[in-house]
């Protein structure tokens, strides 16, 4: 009967655990993205879809966790804009002192894509914007 070698093992280990400090980092980093850029629902799924990951096979948590904080994070932090309609949501030179009260958020619809594509527009499903792209429609009356 063939044994795993003991450096094996721990290599396993340190392995294991290095990996669960990078799926806490994503963790951390999806639970603290604002509502109009990660619905609830998709901060959900990707908490226990990471978790439970690592906990089943954490080299695929590993592998997802590395997804995350390398593509859909730099993605997200390139949607910093207001949502539509909104003034005022917040800037980095916020004043010290109590936060202002939230601003009502708009209604679901079609917007002009906050990632700067000309014409072209996006979805915002009334909390946060969606992956759904479309063709701006083309003003006909001012084409005139």
């Amino acid at each position: 009967m063939s044994s795993i070698p003991h450096s094996v093992l721990v290599t396993l280990a340190v392995l294991a655990i290095a990996s669960l400090v990078v799926v806490l980092w994503a963790v951390i980093d999806v639970s603290r993205r604002p509502r109009w850029q990660m619905t609830p629902v998709r901060k959900a799924f990707w908490i226990v879809t990471l978790l439970g990951g690592w906990l089943l096979v954490w080299p695929a948590a590993l592998v997802s966790a590395l997804m995350y904080l390398t593509v859909l994070r730099r993605r997200l932090n390139a949607l910093v804009v207001e949502p539509p309609g909104v003034v005022g949501w917040g800037s980095a030179a916020e004043p010290a002192g109590p936060p202002p009260p939230t601003p009502p958020l708009p209604p679901a619809g079609w917007y002009a894509d906050p990632a700067g594509r000309p014409g072209t527009q996006r979805w915002w499903d009334g909390l946060g914007w969606s992956d759904h792209l479309r063709p701006a429609p083309v003003d006909t009356a001012s084409a005139r």
